[in-house]
């Protein structure tokens, strides 16, 4: 008896339950219809020894209708349409046509396809072709008063692109920048964006070319005097040949001048015992440039 018993429950709960459902579905059937549109992303696969010659769309816009709830859960959903051609035939001599269908993409019953677009994209390729071109710096602005170049280079001097044959054949140079020399101040590098290729157009490399400089005022306004060397190491340093220099740098008139406490003169003890010639390094404050480090290297002896 016990066991008919829970037989005729659990029939009797699945009986409930498709009744539920079925109530719901008729509820939301009969809800509010709205129209939305809902972009897909478009993807294309196609063989590595060719490139796009066309610009085509990165996404695929569809108009649908249907109940205000199931709506809503498809623009919440993500979804993708894939075009694989690499088992096919590709290359300068073909030409691809595609039709977009609302079979696409999966639908639930009750929602229905208004529009498409685009609703057809034609794809064509060409050739991909490597070259090594060199980089040509767009800059803005120019150096501030009473500052000058002391050195700069590109690194690299070249970037490698890809792409269609045919448009790469007739790129001479890539542009980077631009570059607004009107606020660079001192010693550094800025990564330069890469300008002016078309998307069907593509670097080997995701590293940045970038531009290495140094600038330094013409002249120095403000003096320094006596500012104590420090030691950055692990090392012990038996003698120094001199324990103070002199700073000229150059400070804008309209800035409060420096003290003491603005700057930091060090050097790293070598590694090695015995008597080194070292570079001496200056921390400045940012309101300020070095113009000149009076001397700019010493004698340390080390234990």
């Amino acid at each position: 008896m016990v066991i008919k018993r829970t037989t005729n429950s659990r029939f009797l709960l699945k009986i409930l339950s498709v009744l539920i459902s079925l109530l719901l579905w008729v509820y939301v059937s009969n809800s509010e219809h709205i129209s939305i549109d809902k972009n897909i992303e478009l993807e294309v696969l196609y063989p590595s020894n060719v490139s796009l010659t066309n610009e085509i769309p990165k996404e695929i816009v569809y108009s649908l209708k249907g109940p205000r709830a199931i709506v809503r859960l498809i623009l919440d959903r993500e979804e993708k349409i894939t075009i694989d051609l690499r088992g096919q035939k590709v290359d300068s001599h073909h030409r691809h046509f595609f039709n977009f269908k609302s079979s696409d993409i999966d639908l639930p019953i009750g929602v229905q396809v208004l529009k498409i677009l685009p609703s057809n994209i034609e794809l064509s390729f060409d050739e991909k072709m490597r070259k090594s071109l060199p980089i040509n710096l767009q800059t803005v602005g120019s150096l501030p008063a009473h500052y000058k170049m002391i050195s700069s280079r590109l690194s690299p001097t070249h970037l490698e692109v890809y792409g269609p044959k045919k448009e790469i054949t007739n790129i001479k140079e890539v542009m980077v920048g631009p570059l607004d020399m009107s606020a660079m101040r001192g010693t550094g590098r800025r990564s330069l964006p890469v300008v002016g290729l078309s998307e069907r157009i593509g670097l080997t490399s995701d590293t940045l070319p970038e531009f290495i400089y140094e600038i330094k005022p013409l002249k120095a306004n403000y003096l320094l005097r006596d500012i104590a060397i420090q030691k950055v190491g692990n090392k012990k340093v038996l003698k120094m040949n001199v324990s103070k220099v002199l700073l000229m740098i150059y400070v804008d008139p309209d800035e409060e001048k420096l003290t003491k406490k603005d700057v930091k003169v060090y050097f790293d003890i070598p590694p090695t015992a015995g008597e080194h010639l070292v570079p001496l390094k200056v921390k400045l404050s940012d309101r300020a440039d070095l113009f000149k480090v009076e001397p700019e290297a010493i004698k340390v002896t080390v234990e």
